[in-house]
């Protein structure tokens, strides 16, 4: 069976770049706090080094582990026993908890690790929040995709497809994610064209490493593989690879990839994404798919045509969705670029929660089409329609740009966002209108210019809408008139 689906023959085995437990949850089996094969763990009581020569003294099971708040990631920490004195304590030296991907867990963003007296139950319950119906379920998805991957020509054509699309938005696996985007896109025929790798890390120009190495050092600097040097964890400095250092790799062979594009900032965070599922040179491949197979080239060239054309046709589809909200925003002079930039251009990443924005990212592989992220901005809006509309000015514009992070729901999210009647028809209609304004116009207008064309001509259309209606009220009333006086003069 392995045979058959070739570059995942070690699935179950942890990503090279993520931390992982000392036990990892295989195929069909559960452990309390754990996960699908392939995700990264919080840090559990198995994992507590102790630099206490005696630490059998803490093997009661009346322990309890008081985790101090607002501590940095590395911080020592006091594991008590609920029968000691406070001199009994000792000193331990705790991996910082992480959640379901990678990203550090403060203290002070879950209370439940706060409380000097949690027991040892409550502990592991906050350590480990999943449970082991959710780990079940996870992995049980898991064998599914599995049994799919086997005969995956035969799912990826009708009538099977429809199933696939279903479970697809439902979200793949984080064990299988990097392979089965890779099947969706078919990204090693992507860079199949271009010189091999490494040449291309070597092409690119020192100005463009320059800028490339401004950013990533700022990217993502909560996750396990991008954390700093002063921020490592014992597992981190220990000899996992530098996500930084690999990241800067990727983006430099992608500028020299693609000349039109080189670097633009928001592809460090799509390249960093793709670097927690994937290993370096699919990570590459994967870039280039998303930017040339998905249609997302456009916006990242010299003067971000595409992001024009896509903040035009998102706001003509709030128009069209949510008339209303549209309309307070224009009398308060919102375009979508001063919130809405950032959602397109980087998958939602930084402002969705990640599980939203990866399940993002599964939509547009698969489809090869970025008609998720519209959709996902119209759902945002209309969840909040209501609250949006009573705020105005420096308020409305602050709670357009942090409403992202307030859908904690992402499954919620998501029937909203596939349940709106978005063709990708009137989308396409919209993106030629747009592109047909920029070719008329002798130069790029710059947004309040944009804004004031649009709001000029939706003006104009309700100015026709009105005569038109007093044109018919007034026929109406002609009719209504004529009828009266013919039948006065009928029954004279």
């Amino acid at each position: 069976s392995k045979a058959k689906i070739g570059a995942i023959t070690d699935v179950g085995r942890p990503h090279p770049l993520l931390p992982m437990p000392p036990a990892i949850c295989g195929v069909g089996s559960t452990s309390l706090g754990g996960t699908a094969a392939g995700k990264p763990w919080r840090a559990t009581p198995s994992e507590v080094s102790t630099d206490v020569a005696d630490s059998d003294t803490h093997s009661t099971d009346s322990e309890s582990v008081a985790l101090s708040a607002g501590r940095e990631p590395g911080h020592q920490r006091t594991i008590v026993d609920d029968n000691a004195s406070a001199d009994a304590c000792r000193t331990f030296s705790v991996r910082p908890a992480l959640d379901a991907y990678g990203f550090v867990v403060r203290d002070e963003e879950d209370p439940r690790l706060t409380s000097p007296s949690a027991p040892r139950s409550r502990l592991l319950s906050a350590l480990a929040p999943r449970g082991r119906a959710v780990a079940g379920r996870a992995n049980r998805d898991l064998q599914v995709w599995l049994h799919m991957l086997h005969a995956w020509p035969q799912w990826n054509r009708l009538p099977r497809s429809v199933l696939l699309k279903r479970r697809v938005r439902k979200g793949v696996p984080d064990a299988l994610r990097a392979h089965v985007w890779s099947l969706c896109v078919g990204s090693p025929a992507a860079t199949r064209s271009l010189p091999p790798y490494e040449e291309l890390i070597g092409a690119c120009a020192p100005s463009v490493v320059d800028e490339i190495e401004r950013d990533v050092r700022r990217t993502f600097p909560d996750h396990e593989i991008f954390l700093h040097d002063e921020r490592r964890t014992p597992l981190a400095a220990s000899g996992t690879p530098d996500g930084v250092r690999l990241l800067g790799r990727v983006l430099a062979a992608y500028a020299a990839a693609e000349p039109s594009v080189q670097y633009c900032q928001g592809l460090n965070l799509l390249c960093g994404a793709l670097l927690m599922y994937a290993p370096e040179a699919r990570a590459f491949s994967l870039l280039v798919a998303l930017t040339s197979t998905c249609g997302m080239r456009s916006m990242f060239e010299d003067g971000l045509p595409g992001v024009t054309a896509a903040l035009d046709a998102f706001d003509g589809l709030i128009m069209a969705q949510l008339p209303r909200l549209h309309m307070h925003l224009v009398r308060h002079a919102v375009s979508p670029s001063s919130y809405a930039t950032r959602w397109l251009m980087t998958a939602f990443i930084g402002c969705l929660p990640f599980e939203a924005c990866v399940r993002a990212l599964d939509c547009i592989f698969f489809d090869r089409d970025i008609k998720i992220l519209y959709r996902l901005g119209i759902a945002i809006l209309q969840e909040h329609e209501a609250e949006l509309r009573t705020l105005q000015g420096i308020e409305l514009l602050a709670a357009l740009r942090d409403v992202p992070s307030r859908c904690t729901d992402v499954d919620a999210l998501f029937r909203r966002a596939l349940g709106l009647e978005i063709r990708r028809s009137a989308i396409n209609a919209l993106l030629v209108t747009s592109c047909n304004e920029q070719h008329r116009a002798p130069e790029r207008l710059g947004d309040s210019a944009r804004l004031q064309r649009l709001s000029d001509r939706r003006a104009a259309e309700a100015a026709q809408q009105r005569t038109h209606s007093q044109h018919s009220r007034l026929s109406s009333t002609i009719a209504m008139r004529v009828a009266s006086r013919s039948r006065r003069d009928h029954s004279a």
